[in-house]
């Protein structure tokens, strides 16, 4: 009834002084995926095939910073995720990192009882110091920012990112750190996941390159499979 809300049941998860950094809700399957975090993240799979009776069926606990952009791939089997990272390893795990980098990460939720991360890969650009991107705390926009594409032969995604860089001038001492944008290119292969190895021994997220933007910022990205008048694919 519109006209009458009532609330049908409540359920308190994270922990103290944790706020929600991002969800998404899958309704075929009746479950939430929700992220919490400080300074390291615990994601839940949290059911609400009884609306009146919500549960958390599994979690993964100690992830290194946070996750705020998630996307279903592999038919709503695996999470596509992209947040920070403040571990040294980037492997997932770990908060020995003082400045953060940006990183993407699949989780597995084929087994709503026991969610598990496949593997996390940061965007290398050499040289770049406090990675950071606008998908960090522009929320509302951040689905908008990257762009993915998949077919039979690849899966792509993209990420605008901003950064800085060591400069100097040659024969000088002298050398400051320039602020620069671009565009991390990475790409996923699903086919190569062993889920009898741990997220450090998988090669399924891999770095393909980077487009340096050294001046202004990107805010957008898109992959498009066009195709030349010849048939050359671009």
């Amino acid at each position: 009834d519109g006209k009458k809300p009532k609330v049908l049941d409540e359920l308190a998860f994270g922990k103290p002084n944790e706020t929600v950094r991002g969800s998404l809700y899958d309704p075929e399957r009746r479950v939430v995926y929700a992220i919490t975090a400080r300074n390291m993240d615990p994601l839940y799979a949290i059911s609400f095939q009884d609306p009146s009776k919500l549960k958390v069926l599994s979690e993964i606990d100690g992830l290194s910073g946070d996750m705020n952009l998630f996307r279903f791939i592999n038919g709503r089997k695996f999470l596509l995720a992209i947040g920070r990272d403040n571990s040294s390893a980037c492997t997932g795990f770990g908060t020995d990192r003082v400045s953060t980098n940006l990183a993407a990460s699949i989780i597995d939720v084929q087994d709503l009882g026991k969610i598990r991360l496949v593997q996390r890969r940061c965007i290398a650009i050499k040289g770049s110091r406090w990675v950071n991107s606008e998908i960090n705390w522009n929320l509302d926009q951040a689905h908008k920012m990257i762009g993915m594409y998949s077919d039979s032969k690849v899966s792509l995604l993209t990420i605008p990112i901003n950064y800085y860089a060591r400069s100097e001038q040659s024969n000088s001492r002298w050398w400051w750190n320039e602020y620069k944008s671009a565009i991390g290119i990475m790409k996923w292969d699903l086919t190569k996941y062993d889920p009898t190895k741990d997220h450090t021994q998988q090669n399924v997220i891999e770095n393909v390159g980077t487009m340096i933007h050294p001046k202004g910022s990107v805010k957008r990205t898109i992959i498009l499979n066009l195709q030349t008048s010849n048939g050359t694919n671009l």
